[in-house]
């Protein structure tokens, strides 16, 4: 978790001391021979316009915690096998 915070504060988010975490889900092994992980996240914060959005995002880590790719759609995934 801690590794998809700091990969939203750093590289992502407008406003990073906007970001507030709503929801982690679906804890697993991505992919067995090379060793990664991935976490589904909602989170919330605020964008280019100062409003607050929800956004959800599948990010897939490697085995020391690291974002190393972020989906936006599931289904990319899901096809990609």
């Amino acid at each position: 978790m801690a590794g998809v915070r700091v990969y939203l504060k750093r590289y992502y988010l407008k406003d990073p001391d906007s970001y507030q975490g709503i929801s982690w889900e679906a804890f697993g092994i991505y992919n067995q021979e090379n060793n990664t992980y991935f976490a589904l996240h909602k989170y919330r914060a605020k964008n280019s316009y100062g409003g607050y959005v929800v956004e959800e995002k599948l990010f897939v880590l490697d085995s020391n915690g690291n974002v190393i790719k972020v989906v936006d759609d599931v289904n990319e995934i899901i096809n990609g096998y």
